[in-house]
């Protein structure tokens, strides 16, 4: 039997957050451009903007990297 342990945090606006993990998905009620960085402070695009109430899926990146929601005005899902 394989017992998987999903994490869940939420986020508010362009708070920068880390992942304990290789892939991650990022839901919020607006439109968001998600953006990395290897030491919390300077980050770069990591997509095109994804569009309002749609989730972003993401994969193949170090664990604990760095991300934030550039534009993002409210709460936001994170699901690893």
């Amino acid at each position: 039997m394989v017992k998987t342990i999903n994490m869940v945090k939420t986020i508010n606006g362009e708070e920068p957050f880390q992942v304990l993990s290789t892939a991650f998905a990022v839901h919020a009620d607006v439109e968001f451009t998600l953006q990395y960085s290897a030491d919390g402070k300077n980050f770069t695009d990591w997509s095109e903007a994804t569009p309002q109430g749609e989730t972003c899926v993401v994969n193949n990146f170090a664990n604990g990297m760095y991300f934030k929601l550039k534009n993002n005005t409210g709460d936001a899902t994170i699901t690893y």
